[in-house]
């Protein structure tokens, strides 16, 4: 995998996380106080996922290079 591949699947594995966090976050936002509560907690996570995707940019881009022989 030539590190442009492995930017790219980075960036899709990211946002896919942060989707999936921030739509898991909506119903326990809305349970504990209403629309305004499950808007503001799927903000806040969703987020938090994209932060922590690119916190682990580097090391996973090397990882993905680097198992594929490179």
């Amino acid at each position: 995998m030539t590190p442009d591949d492995a930017k790219r699947a980075h960036r899709k594995i990211t946002l896919l996380t942060a989707c999936v966090v921030a739509a898991l976050a909506a119903p326990t936002g809305y349970d504990h106080g209403g629309w305004v509560n499950a808007v503001v907690v799927t903000v806040i996570a969703g987020g938090g996922g994209l932060v922590g995707g690119y916190l682990v940019r580097h090391r996973l881009i090397a990882a993905l290079t680097k198992s594929a022989g490179r």
